[in-house]
């Protein structure tokens, strides 16, 4: 007995299986809807990525995204659909070359580590404007700054690493970090708006938030046209950091936004990174790109970073401060310390993370850098994460 049955149209009595009529060798002579398609075989693991991306760019069924992605072979896309659905810029491959079928989906981005100028705001939106310089100069189209990059991180109450020893913080001192702090809707904020805009750039920066009598330490993000797209408060506040800081009340809205030439960016600040649910949550939104600005200088840090981008199938871009005892001066030394004055307090520790788990740039020590690094966005095709699908 066959195990194959082929059915045989009404009023047409026949012994034998139809054969089927021969095509006309000339693809234009068969109408469109009747023309055969070629079967070709997918491997496994790349039916994710094109349901992930049949999703994302929004066609109804597979044989859509099929011709979609041998055209990109030939012509690779250059701008965003009117949609407004994330398509990276084609990238040369390193060496030259420019034919298209090299070219290959790309970010590029810069992850910024470099000290604040403490207790002078105007000085360190200067120094911002020509770390952005710089960054734009090389082609980045995100760039990512250090927790409390503006207003300053508070490491000046304490003198050493241990946090044990306490420098006298007087009212006048308070007084002069609260006027470090900057307004959402104030000047300081609308001059970083212009620099996004100027630079045609995204950006993330930490800054050091006044709201009321509260202090927040507090990322913002902006788009390559200048919108401020959105902020988050630190939510988890060190013993180093209460006196000055304040935590987010629990009315938390996680930060995670659509740009047309960076993908989905968004991320967590510092030890907010520790808090597994929150972390889950920009998962599952498929985060592409997440951003940890932060004043953790240990190796452990490193180790959270690796364990993020395998973990959410994104890359992870986190940048710290490097500081001297020198850029707080008086605040981390007493008189008879000066000459320790160029001690280092905040070694940095920046790095640049793929989903695969490997360190793309850095981690650096001792010094401020610029670390600059193009991301090939397909590594999250093939290996991005799918919970919204499920």
């Amino acid at each position: 007995m066959s195990t194959q049955e082929e059915q045989v149209p009404a009023g047409e009595p026949s012994s034998e299986p139809r054969r089927r009529k021969k095509r006309s060798g000339d693809p234009a002579a068969v109408p469109e809807g009747d023309r055969p398609y070629k079967r070709i075989h997918i491997p496994e693991f790349c039916l994710p990525a094109i349901a992930y991306l049949k999703r994302d760019l929004g066609f109804v069924n597979d044989l859509q995204i099929i011709p979609w992605l041998l055209e990109q072979i030939r012509f690779p896309p250059c701008e965003t659909p009117a949609s407004g659905n994330f398509v990276p810029r084609p990238m040369s491959p390193p060496g030259g070359g420019g034919s298209s079928a090299g070219q290959r989906l790309s970010v590029r981005v810069t992850v910024v580590q470099a000290s604040t100028v403490v207790f002078d705001t105007p000085s360190t939106l200067v120094k911002a404007e020509q770390l952005i310089n710089l960054a734009a100069s090389k082609g980045s189209q995100l760039i990512v700054f250090p927790e409390a990059f503006v207003g300053g991180y508070p490491r000046f109450l304490f003198s050493d690493d241990s946090g044990t020893k306490e420098v006298p913080f007087g009212d006048d001192d308070r007084l002069k970090y609260r006027a470090s702090a900057v307004d959402l809707s104030g000047p300081e904020v609308e001059r970083l708006s212009q620099m996004a805009a100027k630079y045609q750039v995204n950006m993330v920066m930490g800054v050091v938030e006044r709201s009321g009598t509260n202090l927040y330490s507090t990322v913002i993000f902006w788009d390559s046209q200048g919108k401020l797209q959105g902020s988050h408060r630190k939510s988890t506040i060190l013993h180093s950091e209460s006196p000055l800081w304040s935590p987010a009340s629990s009315s938390l809205v996680l930060p995670l936004y659509a740009t047309s030439s960076a993908g989905r960016i968004g991320g967590l600040i510092s030890s907010d990174n520790r808090l597994p649910l929150l972390r889950s949550m920009l998962y599952e939104r498929g985060i592409q790109i997440y951003c940890a600005p932060t004043a953790d200088a240990t190796k452990v840090w490193k180790a959270s970073m690796t364990h993020i981008a395998v973990e959410g199938s994104c890359f992870v871009l986190s940048a710290n401060q490097f500081c001297r005892q020198s850029d707080y001066h008086r605040y981390c030394v007493e008189e008879e310390e000066e000459e320790k004055d160029d001690a280092v307090v905040s070694p940095g520790g920046s790095v640049i993370v793929s989903p695969r788990g490997e360190i793309m740039e850095g981690p650096r020590y001792h010094g401020e850098y610029v670390l600059s690094t193009d991301l090939g966005m397909y590594v999250i095709i093939h290996f991005g994460n799918y919970l919204n699908d499920h």
